[in-house]
């Protein structure tokens, strides 16, 4: 079971914050959206950490 998290952790996680950091580059004009995905990143992560 480490070894899944720790893959989940070094692989998924910064495929997720490049994806996301793209996405924003379409929605830069909307600081309440970029707001909105890092309270999402945020959450994940600490799920992840958890």
């Amino acid at each position: 079971m480490e070894l899944y998290e720790e893959f989940t952790f070094h692989w998924c996680l910064p495929w997720w914050i490049l994806s996301v950091f793209r996405h924003q580059q379409s929605h830069i004009q909307n600081p309440l959206r970029i707001k909105k995905d890092f309270n999402a990143l945020s959450v994940a992560s600490g799920a992840w950490i958890e």
